[in-house]
């Protein structure tokens, strides 16, 4: 055996060897082993209102979002991510809790959370991580009840009732957060920054108000920059009673694109229509900015490499499509309910032996977030979540046999709700949206009419059968939940860690709920 011979039998047997401590280390299931660390600090930023396909990283025409794309470059791309409302406060609810608006009885700016409804937040407190969320806009007030479970909840409204004075912006905030994020930065901890840069007025600095229009002078800059205008003679007591919180009639297309305001109607010209659009992705650009601040203050205080990273929206925005501008609650195309979801995952978790994916095309809700941090940090997730840990979409788990229309239920079907008007089933390819009383049926072929411009109700009888079945079950179980879901009926604040289950990992999804018997009042 001559001197090469020599050589590659040893480089041989070092490779097996390695390949041999491998597999005794991951036990022949890499899966299994994602979950050993518990000690995983999560990072969720909440972009408010933003559009999917107005981030770069998503294709979008614009370079909007170069920050974004860096982090998404080191993350996975959810592709069809579908909000569960349109309202913040209505996301923000299920975010929380994991579960649909009509699961936790949660329709509207009069709702708050129980304050026995457990929590994300409360579920981390629980297993040692410090907690704090810095929040923007009215509707994340501590009267919400989104502020059980954080050590710190940051909100401008939290000592004033005067809607007009609330903050909205990243740095409006953001020097508090960077300081609580140094103060904490040596133990494990869960933080929330959200931010309306990207909401209506979108009151953004100026260089970024005419960043890709700034040729343009004309009426649109006075109403989205006066905040007067936009918000008037709404106090804060009358939002909890219901009233509208906004004056949906600023941004509101009517007949032959007219703008309603106080009941008067001024023409918009194309270049106004092109503007509004231009001005928010300003507003997106603006945003970015500041994920591209806390990402590097996170590698300055070398905590990106043990952080899960979450980036999402909790709604969309109308900016012309369907006639219609802003997001008024009841409305259910994509341009509203479709929006970004990145998630980076520690260091560790991105070697090659994982398999991991960088972009999903299955379609996934965003009460999937709440299990899926879970599913990470090993924690159990309540019997009444909703949704479902994403690890095996991640990780490419060859326990699924997916397809991007994946015959698995739980990926199958994503629901979405505005309000007590209408809510929405949808499939990778079709979407039915409808009244409650299951009248106004719309029917879109979502693979040939993205856009969703043709309702196809007439000509596809037996789509719109299927699919008011599978709402009609998904209502059914969600009026189970809303009359006797565990994490409602429970005054006992101090039994939450007997209502987290032990986790059963046999198969995604199993375990999360109890029995019938078990769920009824």
């Amino acid at each position: 055996m001559n001197i090469f011979q020599n050589r590659f039998s040893l480089f041989s047997g070092i490779i097996l060897l390695g390949l041999l401590v491998l597999n005794c280390h991951f036990n022949g299931n890499p899966e299994k082993n994602i979950r050993n660390n518990k000690d995983y600090n999560v990072l969720w930023i909440i972009l408010d209102t933003c559009r999917r396909d107005r981030l770069s990283c998503y294709g979008y025409k614009r370079l909007t979002t170069p920050n974004i794309d860096r982090l998404s470059r080191e993350s996975i791309i959810f592709k069809q991510a579908i909000a569960q409302a349109t309202i913040t406060n209505i996301s923000f609810a299920s975010f929380f809790t994991g579960q649909y608006p009509s699961g936790i009885g949660f329709f509207n700016k009069a709702h708050a959370l129980n304050d026995t409804s457990l929590t994300l937040p409360e579920i981390l407190k629980i297993y040692g991580y410090k907690t704090a969320a810095f929040v923007t806009g009215p509707v994340t007030h501590p009267i919400y009840g989104f502020s059980q479970g954080f050590d710190f909840y940051h909100h401008s409204l939290a000592t004033n009732s005067d809607i007009s004075s609330a903050k909205m912006s990243f740095r409006d905030f953001m020097p508090e957060a960077f300081q609580w994020l140094t103060k904490y930065q040596n133990d494990k901890f869960f933080l929330i920054l959200h931010s309306n840069d990207t909401h209506l007025p979108y009151d953004i600095p100026e260089s970024y108000q005419h960043l890709y229009d700034p040729e343009y002078q004309g009426v649109i800059d006075y109403f989205i920059t006066n905040k007067e205008l936009f918000i008037k003679g709404m106090d804060f007591l009358e939002a909890l009673e219901g009233e509208t919180l906004y004056l949906d009639e600023l941004l509101s297309l009517i007949g032959n694109e007219k703008l309603a305001f106080n009941q008067k109607q001024i023409k918009l010209t194309p270049a106004d229509l092109n503007h509004i659009n231009a001005h928010y992705d300003g507003a997106v650009t603006y945003a970015d900015y500041w994920v591209g601040e806390i990402l590097n203050k996170l590698k300055k205080l070398k905590l990106m490499d043990n952080t899960i990273i979450v980036l999402s929206a909790d709604h969309g925005e109308e900016l012309g499509e369907h006639r219609h501008f802003g997001h008024h609650g009841m409305y259910l195309y994509d341009e509203v309910i479709r929006v970004p979801l990145i998630i980076k995952l520690p260091s560790n978790l991105q070697s090659p032996i994982y398999n991991l994916k960088s972009k999903i095309d299955y379609q996934v809700q965003l009460i999937d977030i709440m299990p899926t941090i879970l599913d990470l940090l090993n924690i159990p997730a309540p019997a009444d979540v909703q949704g479902h840990s994403l690890l095996p979409l991640i990780f490419e788990s060859s326990s699924l046999n997916l397809t991007p229309d994946t015959s698995n239920l739980n990926f199958k079907y994503a629901f979405s709700e505005g309000g007590l008007i209408r809510q929405s089933v949808r499939t990778a390819q079709w979407k039915l949206i409808c009244k409650l009383d299951n009248t106004q049926i719309e029917l879109y072929d979502l693979l040939n009419d993205s856009g969703e411009t043709e309702n196809l109700v007439v000509r596809e009888p037996e789509i719109v059968r299927q699919l008011l079945e599978k709402l009609a079950d998904w209502r059914q179980k969600n009026k189970i939940l809303k009359k006797g879901a565990v994490s409602l009926i429970t005054n006992q604040k101090n039994t939450e860690t007997e209502r987290i289950k032990k986790p059963d990992k046999s198969e995604p999804g199993e375990g999360l709920f109890e029995s019938e018997e078990m769920i009824i009042e």
